[in-house]
């Protein structure tokens, strides 16, 4: 009987260091593709490795103490290829994924194009094939490695009680902060609780009454600037800004313009179910797009003065832009829900290489044709041609698989030229405003670690003759530049007040 005991030590010692190494893979994907989940090193890295290596360590454990030769590998393969999807996701978008997103905007993500072969991250299917041929051999019986897998799952349960006591998880579910939750409860924790809270998900309108009473409670800092009497303002939205890209070589109009016009700093502000629209949602409404469903999936219930109904009490009619498909996040039934006349992809024509939606240059030339023909008017343009990942104006040629940056500040160059010369064909008669912004970062220049996203850029002013942009001014002095960091219903409220002084 001793001898039977002494031999099964070794056994029992290679099984527990085994799946010691196999719950450390999603450790080493966290620490190499997912840094933002991690924080500050060293101290902030403490919980969201606690929570990712207990959580792997209990999943396998009990895999392996349930399955079978031939279960195991299978098991192993989708749980490996998981991870892999994990780690292209947060090298590509700085960001853990949100499985409960990626389900309820299947017919958008579709539709989206994606990088090639060349940007998989082989090295963690390696791995995973690598621990796979190790894990080959079905795991010994024994009361130790019962007792072994026991521990495991109270270690689990006992991090994850801990986590929700300490942190404010439910405000977390409430108000859709992802990336938090994973940090706290690790990736597949924060699965299945987000999944579970979207379960239960309120109607429409309390959500959107949530989002209101935040608004009424917690209002965003005003811009500090006088408004402006206008006889139409032109309002662009670029996807994917970055403050860096703001080069002379890369964006010399852009970069023009940041250095003469009232120049600031937004924070998006953004979740992961609604993505690039939570922007636009918030310029419209004025509400933070907190929401634990897309936005533009919430059925519009009128009450509320949004920005198209400002509009218009003020005589002045609103037109939204956009290169993509009219159903793409579901803008086009919530803008006509808004009375914001949509123009999308289908009414436009397109005269230049993209691919995906309509390419800026023929987005910038249908909405200048508009804005020429209506002098009273709010004109919102949404732009699509620096999309990750940032191929999509780009033919097949020496950039196709160029890094990532080099791409982007490539499609970055492209709209900021398009963009200029929309700015040339805009009619000069009257007084225009122009507002542009980003609608959120690209990723590309994000930082490991960085606890949240940066801030884009704001530029405001009216159209000067020569195209370019004269500040605005506070207090009849004209403002350089915004102090501090504002969020985008600071912008509602302010093109609010700039009809209000246009009113007749």
């Amino acid at each position: 009987m001793l001898s039977l005991v002494a031999a099964s030590r070794p056994e029992w010692r290679r099984e527990v260091a085994l799946r010691l190494a196999l719950a450390l893979l999603p450790c080493a994907v966290v620490v190499l593709s997912l840094r933002a989940v991690l924080g500050t090193f060293p101290i902030a890295w403490l919980v969201p490795m606690a929570m990712t290596f207990g959580n792997a360590l209990m999943v396998v454990s009990l895999a392996r103490e349930t399955l079978g030769r031939r279960s195991f590998p299978i098991f192993w393969a989708l749980y490996g290829l998981a991870w892999t999807a994990v780690a292209w996701h947060g090298l590509h978008f700085h960001r853990a994924p949100r499985p409960a997103a990626l389900f309820m905007n299947l017919e958008e993500l579709f539709q989206v194009p994606m990088p090639g072969w060349d940007e998989v991250p082989w090295a963690v299917l390696i791995a995973v094939l690598g621990l796979g041929v190790l894990a080959r051999h079905p795991s010994p019986r024994g009361r130790d490695l019962r007792f072994a897998t026991v521990a495991a799952v109270a270690l689990c349960a006992v991090l994850q009680a801990y986590a929700f006591l300490r942190y404010q998880t439910r405000d977390m579910l409430r108000f859709s902060e992802y990336r938090d939750l994973v940090r706290t409860h690790g990736l597949e924790g924060a699965v299945t609780l987000d999944g579970l809270e979207i379960l239960r998900s309120a109607s429409s309108g309390s959500v959107l009454g949530e989002l209101r009473r935040d608004a009424s409670e917690n209002p965003a800092r005003p811009l500090p600037l006088d408004p402006v009497g206008v006889d139409r303002m032109v309002v662009v939205q670029i996807e994917s800004l970055d403050r860096e890209a703001l080069t002379a070589d890369v964006a010399p109009v852009l970069t023009g313009i940041w250095r003469t016009a009232t120049r600031g700093l937004v924070t998006v502000d953004r979740t992961s179910v609604s993505g690039s629209s939570s922007a636009d949602f918030q310029l419209l409404t004025g509400l933070r797009a907190r929401s634990g469903v897309p936005v533009y999936r919430l059925g519009w219930d009128g009450a509320g003065q949004t920005l198209p109904d400002h509009a218009a009490a003020r005589g002045f009619r609103f037109h939204a832009y956009h290169g993509n498909d009219r159903n793409f996040w579901n803008r086009g039934p919530f803008f006509t829900a808004l009375h914001a006349t949509f123009h999308s992809a289908e009414s436009m024509p397109g005269s230049e290489f993209s691919r995906w939606g309509r390419a800026d240059g023929d987005l910038f030339r249908f909405a200048a044709a508009r804005i020429r023909e209506e002098r009273q008017g709010v004109h919102f343009l949404i732009t699509l041609s620096t999309h990750a990942p940032f191929d999509l104006v780009i033919p097949p040629g020496p950039l196709e698989h160029a890094p990532v940056k080099a791409r982007y500040l490539a499609s970055v160059h492209y709209a900021d030229g398009a963009l200029g010369r929309f700015l040339q064909e805009l009619p000069r008669e009257g007084t225009t405003l122009v507002a542009i912004y980003g609608d959120h970062p690209s990723g590309v220049f994000e930082t490991a670690g960085a606890a949240d996203e940066p801030p884009v850029p704001l530029m405001l002013g009216t159209l000067a003759p020569d195209g370019s942009l004269a500040p605005l001014s506070a207090d009849g002095r004209p403002v350089q530049e915004l102090p501090g960091t504002y969020e985008l219903p600071a912008l509602h409220r302010f093109l609010e007040s700039c009809l209000d002084a246009s009113a007749p």
